[in-house]
């Protein structure tokens, strides 16, 4: 959806999925974060990358906490 042009929609759909599962979400984090990040939205990117990065390592995702923590270094 976001890759689509839709970019509003497509937050939506991810802070629907985020909500609506909040602890099996690292992909939608990620994913929105680096939306916030690629329209240069640093504000609204860094909770988001911050909350994936603590849920990725709750489950153990070291690739995926490891990637999300990359995006933030690009930014602080």
């Amino acid at each position: 959806m976001l890759r689509d042009g839709d970019l509003e929609e497509g937050r939506q759909r991810l802070l629907s999925l985020i909500a609506d599962h909040p602890d099996d979400t690292v992909a939608a984090h990620q994913q929105l974060g680096q939306s916030y990040l690629d329209a240069g939205e640093v504000d609204e990117a860094r909770p988001v990358l911050e909350k994936g990065i603590a849920l990725a390592n709750k489950r153990g995702d070291w690739h995926a906490a490891s990637e999300m923590e990359g995006l933030l270094s690009q930014v602080s």
